[in-house]
Parts: C-alpha cells; sequence; structure tokens
C-alpha cells in the first residue's frame, strides 16, 4: 500500500512538471491588440507669455478709467491644471495610438488699488485640446511597461474670462475668445498594470499650444472702448504637465 502511494505521488508529480513544461508561455499583460480607455489628471506650467501684456493693458484701461488706480506685483500665475479622457490601442510590434479630448485651464491675476481699496483683475483661461498621438512602447518585467509618442493637438474653445475679485463693476470686465488650431504635442511615461484589465502610471507630457490673436467675445461696459483696441496678443498653453492616468482595457 505504501509502495503504491510513493508510485502515485511521484506519477502525480512527474505528470505536472510534464503540464507546465508543455504549456504556453503566458502572455504579457502589457500585450498588443488591446484596446484601453484612459483618465488622466495633472497639473504643470503654460507659458502665456504673449498674455503678460495683459498686465500694461489693464493698466491703461483702468488708469483711463480712473487716474487713481495703480497696479502692483507682477502677472501670474503660470500654473495649470489639466484632465482628459483618451482611447488607446496598442498595436504589434509594440506600437500605440491615443486619441484623446482633455482641457487646459490657467488662472492668472494682478493685484490693484483705488484709493483705500484693494483688489485683484483676474483671468481666467481656458481652451480644449484633442491630442492625436503615434508612439511606441516597451514591456519591462511583465507588468510594467514604458512608452514614448508624438502628435498634433487641435485646439479649439480658447477663452479668457476677465473679472475684478472683490469688486462690484457695473458691466464687468469682457471676456475674449480665439480660433481653433493646430499645435504639437510629445509624451513620455510608464503604466504598471495591477491587473488583467487596469493600469496606473505617470506621465510627462509637453506641448506647444499657442492661440490666435485674442478677439473680444462680451464687451465688459466700463473698459469697453479702452480694451477693444487692445488686441494682439495671444493664450500660450505651451509647457510641461505631469499627471496620473488610469487605463482600462478591454479583454
Amino acid at each position: 500500500m505504501t509502495r503504491a502511494l510513493r508510485i502515485l505521488a511521484a506519477t502525480t508529480l512527474l505528470a505536472s512538471f510534464g503540464a507546465i513544461a508543455n504549456a504556453a508561455p503566458a502572455q504579457p499583460l502589457a500585450r498588443p491588440h488591446r484596446m484601453a480607455i484612459s483618465l488622466g489628471f495633472g497639473i504643470g506650467s503654460v507659458a502665456m507669455s504673449s498674455f503678460g501684456t495683459f498686465r500694461d493693458d489693464t493698466v491703461s484701461s483702468l488708469t483711463a478709467l480712473n487716474p487713481n488706480v495703480k497696479l502692483s506685483g507682477e502677472l501670474g500665475s503660470n500654473f495649470q491644471i489639466n484632465g482628459e479622457i483618451g482611447f488607446r490601442y496598442y498595436f504589434p510590434y509594440y506600437v500605440f495610438a491615443h486619441v484623446g479630448f482633455a482641457s487646459i485651464y490657467n488662472r492668472s491675476s494682478v493685484d490693484f488699488t483705488l484709493g483705500p481699496v484693494q483688489g485683484s483683475a483676474v483671468y481666467h483661461n481656458l481652451v480644449m485640446e484633442v491630442p492625436i498621438i503615434v508612439g511606441g512602447y516597451v514591456p519591462l518585467a511583465g507588468r510594467l511597461y514604458v512608452y514614448g509618442g508624438v502628435g498634433a493637438d487641435v485646439f479649439f474653445f480658447g477663452r479668457s474670462y476677465w473679472d475684478i475679485e472683490g469688486q462690484n463693476i457695473v458691466g464687468g470686465l469682457p471676456d475674449w475668445k480665439t480660433d481653433p488650431g493646430v499645435g504639437f504635442v510629445a509624451v513620455a511615461g510608464a503604466d504598471f498594470m495591477l491587473a488583467e484589465s487596469v493600469s496606473i502610471g505617470l506621465e510627462l507630457r509637453g506641448r506647444y499650444l499657442e492661440t490666435s490673436d485674442l478677439v473680444e467675445k462680451d464687451s465688459g461696459i466700463p473698459a469697453q472702448s479702452v480694451l477693444r483696441t487692445q488686441q494682439g496678443y495671444q493664450l500660450d498653453f505651451s509647457g510641461i504637465s505631469a499627471s496620473i492616468v488610469l487605463r482600462l482595457f478591454a479583454i
């Protein structure tokens, strides 16, 4: 009986080793022919170089309305936040294609005084973008892979909303808009597969995105006649951002 059990155990062990040896190798989780939905949120910087002339324009506009208005400090900031939903397909030969829909928001302001009254001129800057990217990816250690790509950055709905924070200005200040256009985008990142259908990663993105000249969208009554002539600057959302990205893969 004991000898029979030993023979059975040995046979089972040999059969197990044989099955393992003959089994097909496991596919890496980051493999081709997969579609992923991406959800990303990030922070970064924007150039807003020509937008810096808003400081001088605001000085001219407000002092034209009231010579007692004085502005202090530099126009800031260059900080931006962004969010994106995207669709990515992984082809053979370690190639991927990505199309996304994203928004970028920047809030700039400059302080002013009007006699005893202090406040801030605030600019809410917004643009929508559709990045179209082609790149490559390399699986590492099964669950980790890195990638990089370049492409066109189609943008639209460029807006700049002006406001005087803390003050009730009759009619408000003007709002501005820009025409759609095309910029450039480059990405590099790394994703870690948490499971067969979920990954999380970090992505760095550089973009060149400078809009056309701002044109008046809605007039603000007090500053209308002055600010209407202050065109010739753009919203420049060029810069670098870092995002946390969650991807949901189709099995």
